[in-house]
């Protein structure tokens, strides 16, 4: 997904979008890569799978899901 398409579903503006992002992909959990000026991202799975899997040992994680889930 382009920055710019990211900032406009959130209602942030584009540089607030962009820093998050670049925060997201240094830790692993977003790809970027950029065509021209554009840059994109997308998500990597396997790094949200392994903190899934860590955030799992906690007993406080199912609880919290459900309650996200619910919405």
């Amino acid at each position: 997904m382009r920055v710019g398409d990211v900032a406009d579903k959130l209602d942030v503006e584009e540089n607030l979008a962009s820093h998050h992002l670049r925060v997201l992909a240094s830790l692993g959990f977003l790809k970027n890569s950029k065509k021209g000026r554009e840059v994109f991202y997308k998500i990597n799975k396997a790094r949200f799978v392994s903190l899934i899997r860590e955030l799992k040992k906690h007993t406080l994680f199912e609880e919290i899901l459900d309650e996200a889930l619910r919405g």
